[in-house]
């Protein structure tokens, strides 16, 4: 289901006009498996990894992607990460829905620097 989210979000993106054929229904889903696992050969890395700042990391693990992983690959991970972890999904237990609460906090701030990392080159 997760894949199809993500297929109909590229659908979405593209620009009016341009023509492709459609994946669907041949399971070419680019970073997932027939599972919806995520395939580390799909991970394509941003620069060598030697350029990824030791400072994020963290934030490339809490997302679940390899380091210097492409920001399609961190995209697709965060949103995935975070409909599982989304506070309203967990809005019946006080305490599942507090740790949902940190967990999408942290992810927000992984995603946040990883992003602001790509567009200024620097780490804050």
């Amino acid at each position: 289901m997760n894949a199809a989210f993500e297929e109909l979000d590229e659908y979405l993106q593209r620009k009016p006009g341009k023509k492709e054929r459609s994946s669907f229904g041949t399971g070419n889903f680019r970073a997932h498996d027939s599972a919806g696992a995520f395939r580390a050969s799909e991970f394509k890395r941003h620069e060598p990894a030697a350029a990824v700042p030791e400072s994020l990391r963290q934030d490339f693990a809490e997302l679940g992607v390899p380091m210097g992983a492409s920001s399609e690959a961190c995209k697709a991970a965060y949103k995935k990460l975070l409909k599982i972890h989304h506070p309203d999904r967990h809005a019946g237990h006080p305490g599942n829905m507090k740790k949902a609460t940190e967990k999408s906090a942290r992810l927000n701030t992984a995603f946040d620097r990883i992003d602001q990392w790509r567009q200024t080159g620097k780490v804050e």
